[in-house]
């Protein structure tokens, strides 16, 4: 099999040969190689399947005329030879061939007694069995060892068991008729018979399945808490758990439980008993039974990385289920990879709790709590039947889903922060008003669209960065602190300012299709830029400051009880000028009335712009000319 020619024996000089030499034609030299332990020429010699060198009988003419029965095997590995089982007679110039099952049929021949033959012999290469394995355990906890034995089989003319792992002949592991092994990971172990006057025999095999620590066994009781229960004992906060079905199944009582990963296998269930809490710093693969039996019962989602929560099964959480990942900005999340029901009360105390594009459902006594600092991502929906959403002020909700409803915020449970995200439209449903404590932002290539009837009230911020198509529902401003808007280029239906304290303050044009209105102490800044009212305008309350910027009144203008204070830009009224109550003071900039400015209380200041007025109508208060 190396590709060299063996010549065996012969004759020289009338003399019977027993030397043998080994050509190689890679480099085309003869080198010495073992010597038979007989002399023999006219003999035959075959290459076996296991590698040896079988000659068969021959003739030895040293001592007279002798026809030989004997046989030797040539072993290439190590240049010997040796005698094998002999045949029953002996003969010279006869045939060997090799037949399909490896042994060697000899045929006909001469012998000096009898002459020519036309017997034949065959040589039996009595190959081994295959192998039947068996071992003292099939089911290890990583670290542990067992047995390998050979429980039937024959090696006939093997010399010997030889053992594998990877596949048959793989990586050798040993020899004999057993053998101890400690795999980390489910192994299969090969075994079969070898060397000899045989070929190769064909491996029988063993899967010795190891369970990694975190590994349920149920070996003593129910108790997640028994050491003996476990491959590794009591899970802690590094431990990977897995739940397999069959046998005991694990029950959470005293002192609660903790892990890292945690996996219920199909068919597996775990039970969260009493007044307890499991802690998982990793993920929920739950693709069995989760069962929750008590009201005061907590699964917290306490990992420091991002986390998953999911399986095939939709886990039910019987009561709270709370998220408090405490890892750093990008790296916080707990995201879902199926729906979940939550029967009690869903926390987020820390971190992120992402939908994944599943339902979240609760039920109509409980509540959705977020904290301060913390965000809820929606690709799906707000969570249904949860009795009320408290959510902190500081607190975000984003959706980032295709077309979706913004659901949630009422005036008693408002939103903290309000993101809206590509892709698709988020809607404002018919006949909804949702309520911000915070700031809303319409990420680039966002859109918030508004229905026929609604609104949106906001505390904080307006920043549209994408686009919003108001449909006709309102957007009150309505906070007790400074706020700004950014329109982003798009309109408003009906804007109202309300803030009670600091005002609200334009960062770009803005126009209102239907009606602005102004009715609350905190007050309005342009603050350089164009505010365009395309429909009726009223102040009731409040400074309304024009600044540098044109302010655009389309239609009427009604001054009920607030102020409106020019400065250098100009301001437009296309239809009436109304003072009822309150004052218009113009400044430097030019003011221009179409229709009739009728003035019953309060008064109008003209400044040192021009003022062109079609009409006036004093009748009550007053007018100030300019110096």
């Amino acid at each position: 099999s190396n590709g060299k020619v063996l010549v065996v024996g012969g004759d020289y000089n009338g003399n019977t040969l027993s030397t043998c030499e080994l050509f190689d034609p890679s480099i085309g030299t003869w080198s010495s190689t073992g010597t038979m332990l007989g002399s023999r020429e006219y003999h035959t010699a075959s290459f076996l399947p296991n590698g040896k060198v079988l000659v068969t009988g021959g003739g030895n003419f040293n001592s007279g005329h002798v026809a030989l029965r004997s046989c030797e095997l040539y072993n290439p590995t190590t240049g010997t030879w040796g005698y094998t089982d002999s045949m029953a007679t002996g003969r010279f110039n006869h045939s060997a061939t090799i037949l399909a099952n490896g042994n060697v049929l000899v045929a006909c021949g001469v012998n000096y007694i009898v002459g020519e033959l036309n017997s034949c012999e065959l040589y039996s290469i009595s190959n081994p069995t295959i192998p039947t394995l068996s071992a003292s355990l099939s089911l290890l906890c990583s670290g542990s060892s067992t047995t390998l034995s050979i429980s039937a089989g024959s090696l006939n003319n093997a010399a010997s068991w030889q053992w594998y792992s990877g596949s048959c002949g793989g990586t050798s592991v040993g020899s004999g008729t057993s053998i101890n092994v400690s795999p980390t990971v489910t192994t299969t172990y090969y075994a079969r018979g070898e060397n000899g006057c045989t070929i190769q025999g064909y491996c029988g095999s063993k899967t010795i399945t190891v369970n990694p620590h975190g590994t349920w066994l149920g070996t003593t009781s129910i108790d997640w808490n028994t050491a003996s229960n476990w491959c590794g004992g009591v899970p802690t906060a590094s431990t990977n758990v897995i739940i397999p079905a069959g046998g005991n199944q694990p029950k959470i009582s005293s002192g609660g439980g903790i892990c890292h990963n945690i996996t219920i296998n199909s068919g597996a269930t775990l039970t969260l008993l009493d007044l307890n809490t499991l802690y998982v710093y990793g993920n929920w693969t739950n693709n069995g039974t989760f069962t929750s039996q008590t009201s005061s019962n907590s699964v917290v989602f306490i990992g420091t990385s991002n986390q998953t929560l999911g399986g095939s099964s939709v886990t039910l959480f019987g009561y709270n289920l709370t998220i408090a990942n405490t890892g750093t900005v990008g790296n916080n999340s707990v995201t879902l990879s199926n729906a979940i029901t939550v029967n009690g009360t869903l926390t987020i105390n820390n971190g992120i709790l992402d939908d994944g594009g599943y339902q979240i459902v609760g039920n109509d006594y409980n509540v959705f709590r977020m904290a301060n600092f913390t965000t809820f991502r929606t690709a799906k929906a707000f969570p249904i039947y949860f009795t009320s959403p408290i959510l902190g002020i500081a607190s975000t909700v984003e959706y980032y889903g295709g077309n979706q409803n913004v659901q949630g915020g009422t005036a008693s449970y408002p939103y903290g922060n309000l993101i809206i995200t590509n892709p698709g439209s988020k809607s404002i449903g018919y006949g909804i008003t949702a309520y911000v404590a915070g700031n809303i932002t319409i990420n680039s290539g966002a859109t918030l669209a508004g229905s026929t009837t609604g609104g949106i009230y906001v505390a904080g911020n307006w920043t549209n960065n994408g686009a919003f198509s108001p449909g006709q529902i309102y957007v009150f401003f309505n906070g007790s602190s400074p706020q700004t808007i950014n329109s982003g280029g798009s309109s408003f239906y009906r804007l109202e300012i309300s803030n009670t304290n600091g005002g609200v303050s334009l960062l770009n044009n803005v126009v209102e299709s239907e009606q602005f209105i102004l009715n609350a102490a905190g007050g309005f800044n342009a603050n350089g830029h164009t505010n365009t009212s395309a429909a009726l305008a009223t102040i009731s309350a409040g400074n309304y400051a024009a600044g540098s910027a044109l302010q655009a009144f389309s239609a009427t203008l009604n001054i009920t009880g607030g102020t409106l204070t020019g400065s250098t830009g100009n301001i437009t009224v296309g239809s009436n000028l109304n003072i009822s109550v309150g004052s218009f003071t113009a400044s430097s900039g030019n003011v221009t009335v179409t229709g009739i400015t009728t003035i019953t209380s309060g008064y109008y200041s003209a400044g040192t712009g021009t003022q062109t007025l079609a009409a006036l109508l004093i009748n009550g208060g007053d007018f100030y000319g300019s110096t």
